[in-house]
């Protein structure tokens, strides 16, 4: 260790496994801003819990608190922030005190046919943790190892969901490590845009070296797509293709957490690298935030993005509940949903 301090040391053998709370822990992230993170996050959740998936989804944003406050309409009350925890030198397992349900127009509903957004499989239910103003605080902490009082204070939080999604700026800070060493699975979602994907390749390279340094169990799960707009399909793919290029000619010193990797159950998918799924442009995803409501709730190409996101959803379901996963696959195999259901499996691999 040479001369790593001691808290440093005891944090490195700490990490060593991953816990059953962070292998059900998804860090959706990205140092650039406005692709779609917290979109991402809130639609997700939607997804998996259309699926029969009980989802915690937690705002750790500390600059605009987006996926609480423009997604779900929910401000921060007094006493029920996550923030206000970590200022007061929180217990372990404190933060199912701050979980809330989400708001119903997000629950999955039995009475709304699937073909426009009602629940697949019975079951499913999102709660939501809300981070608050108080986070600044936190990310201006000088406390020894302060990191690590998000994994302690979300300790067994976990353990009742099917997958719990945290939503994070992109400014590589304190609150974003703390979310990471919570976590056992990282999604990175990008514009099909130059500067976007410059920033993802950093993020990758970033999430390489944070485990790496402290030996942590953290994996990337994949590289999504957001906002591709199939009338620039040229454009668009050609970015695409420069990350998949970016992405061939890296040669990981961690394979085990930037490798990437197929599971038996969907030999047709290739995590770590770019998912298959492309989540289209489409206005309605801006007015569902302005309204605080599922984009499967808006007309205008609502239900393309929600199917899209519900496909990957499904796909790290895989990673964070097998169980659940093979109970919606089940479900879909017996009563396709048209645009969930086959599963988009492939993309053309350029650059590879």
């Amino acid at each position: 260790m040479g001369g790593m301090p001691a808290v440093c040391a005891t944090m490195v053998a700490m990490e060593t496994q991953s816990t059953p709370d962070q292998a059900r822990t998804l860090a959706v992230l990205n140092q650039k801003g406005g692709v779609g993170k917290s979109t991402t996050v809130a639609q997700l959740g939607h997804g998996m819990a259309r699926l029969g998936a009980k989802v915690l989804v937690i705002d750790l944003s500390v600059a605009n608190h987006s996926l609480s406050g423009n997604h779900f309409g929910m401000a921060p009350t007094r006493g029920m922030t996550l923030g206000e925890l970590l200022a007061d030198d929180p217990d372990p397992g404190s933060a199912q005190s701050v979980v809330q349900a989400a708001p119903e127009a997000w629950q999955p509903r039995n009475d709304v046919p699937v073909d426009r957004g009602g629940a697949i499989l019975p079951g499913g239910h999102l709660d939501v943790i809300i981070g608050g103003p108080p986070l600044l605080a936190f990310e201006r902490s000088t406390a020894v190892a302060a990191e690590m009082l998000v994994k302690m204070t979300l300790e067994g939080v976990a353990a009742p969901y099917d997958a719990v999604l945290i939503d994070l700026d992109g400014k590589q800070g304190k609150v974003t490590t703390a979310a990471l060493f919570a976590s056992g699975w990282q999604l990175t979602p990008t514009q099909p845009a130059a500067e976007s994907i410059a920033a993802s390749v950093t993020q990758f390279k970033t999430i390489n070296r944070f485990t790496q340094g402290w030996n942590h169990p953290l994996r990337h799960a994949g590289f999504l797509c957001t906002m591709f707009d199939a009338r620039k399909s040229a454009t668009h793919g050609d970015q695409l293709a420069r990350l998949r290029h970016q992405l061939a000619t890296f040669h990981s010193p961690n394979p085990q957490a930037t490798g990437r990797f197929v599971l038996p159950e969907l030999p047709g998918v290739t995590f770590g690298g770019l998912l298959p799924q492309l989540i289209p442009a489409r206005a309605a995803v801006e007015r569902a935030a302005d309204e605080h409501l599922p984009v499967a709730d808006m007309s205008g190409g609502g239900m393309d993005v929600a199917n899209a996101y519900t496909q990957v959803a499904l796909l790290l379901l895989h990673l964070t509940s097998p169980a659940a996963a093979a109970a919606a696959v089940s479900q879909l195999q017996a009563e396709p949903v048209e645009g969930v259901w086959p599963l988009t499996t492939t993309t053309t691999e350029e650059g590879e």
